[in-house]
């Protein structure tokens, strides 16, 4: 697992998720997608770390990260 360090975390957008502690081995990387706008929770602040990634959300994903228009929150 990378561990990139905390200046790496970009401040876009104020992101929590009650199931994501600073503990959590992929905290960085999860609030930096996050807070970038290119990944979102589940919901009710709720990231769920450990659940698989489907395939229309990593699509998702990647096409947000391709197109900064299109990531969650912007222009909206």
């Amino acid at each position: 697992t990378p561990t990139w360090p905390r200046s790496f975390m970009p401040e876009t957008q104020d992101v929590r998720f009650t199931d994501v502690t600073e503990a959590h081995r992929d905290y960085v990387g999860i609030m930096s997608l996050a807070r970038a706008g290119i990944m979102g929770g589940k919901g009710d602040g709720v990231f769920d770390p450990d659940a698989p990634v489907l395939r229309s959300e990593a699509a998702a994903m990647l096409s947000r990260a391709a197109q900064p228009a299109l990531r969650l929150g912007a222009g909206n």
